[in-house]
């Protein structure tokens, strides 16, 4: 798959006839899913690639929402994109300039002439341009018109429960990483750079890597079964959100993962952590040695959970 940072990186004529989806598609999740379903399915029909058209920052970061945290990094949106399949992907710039464009001509003078599309697959509640004017109605339009094939995706549903970007948001904020999953059709990833830390965990017979550099929507304070990424292998791993109340209490949140079997240096390294099960909150304990014991009950269920997880 080639990654395009605008839409006029794409060399012309480098793609003839493409099938293409537009969206946003923060987490990629199952609905997401079933659009890229839909668009190689079709590309397949006719012989065409097939084109996904995204963008960064994601729009509603432009459009009055700064502080909004993403369930996907840039990096893993790109990662999990071309595992499902896409020729190209296009993360054009998103502004106030592109947010102001009336759809018609989008559609025209950059889908058309520019990128030559043969069709356009597009989820059920997507819309862009001016005041959010290209939606399904727009989409519908074109298609009478005989100057677009255009494919509208139904929603996706989980336990009678329409899956959105905005519902696994919130589930991540109440730290239900198991419905999280349902919706994402994966473990939800959190990944950044490993640190140094004040090395207290070290210090009680737990060594901690300290995740920096968060993109991510993080989860709520407390501790978790996850599954540690480094390269291309996999560890089973403690993590803890919060404020490390027992000793001195921080006054900005940390996430520290014990990985479990590993002694490796992974300072300025990047790590992956993927949340299968918030096991308790963040609590303060009378002294260390309370800690400590916690901590192997803690460690003792997530590799419960964990072999579970391999072999349900």
């Amino acid at each position: 798959m080639e990654v395009y940072t605008s839409i006029d990186q794409v060399p012309p004529g480098r793609y003839q006839c493409p099938v293409l989806t537009i969206g946003n598609f923060d987490g990629v999740h199952l609905g997401h899913r079933r659009v890229f379903e839909r668009l190689l399915a079709s590309a397949d029909e006719t012989g065409s690639p097939a084109l996904c058209l995204s963008f960064d920052p994601h729009p509603l970061k432009v459009l009055g929402r700064r502080d909004l945290k993403l369930l996907i990094s840039r990096e893993e949106k790109i990662q999990v994109i071309r595992s499902l399949g896409v020729n190209g992907l296009i993360l054009h710039p998103f502004d106030m300039d592109f947010a102001a464009l009336e759809p018609q001509r989008f559609v025209e003078q950059v889908l058309l002439e520019k990128l030559g599309i043969r069709k356009l697959v597009v989820g059920y509640d997507y819309a862009f341009g001016r005041n959010r004017a290209g939606d399904h109605h727009f989409f519908r339009h074109l298609r009478q018109q005989g100057l677009l094939d255009v494919e509208i995706v139904e929603p996706v549903s989980v336990d009678g429960t329409i899956v959105s970007s905005s519902l696994i948001r919130q589930l991540v904020q109440d730290g239900d990483m198991s419905a999280v999953a349902r919706y994402l059709g994966r473990p939800y990833c959190l990944s950044g750079t490993v640190v140094e830390g004040d090395m207290r965990g070290k210090k009680i017979g737990f060594p901690t890597a300290n995740l920096a550099y968060i993109q991510e929507i993080l989860p709520p304070t407390g501790v978790y079964a996850t599954v540690a990424r480094v390269g291309n292998k996999s560890f089973v791993a403690l993590t803890n959100i919060g404020y490390n109340p027992t000793f001195v209490e921080r006054r900005v949140v940390s996430v520290e993962t014990h990985i479990l079997d590993f002694s490796r240096n992974l300072y300025g390294f990047p790590l992956e952590l993927l949340f299968l099960e918030r096991i308790r909150g963040e609590v303060k304990f009378a002294s260390a040695q309370d800690l400590i014991a916690q901590i192997h009950k803690d460690i003792e269920h997530t590799r419960q959970r964990i072999d579970s997880h391999k072999h349900p």
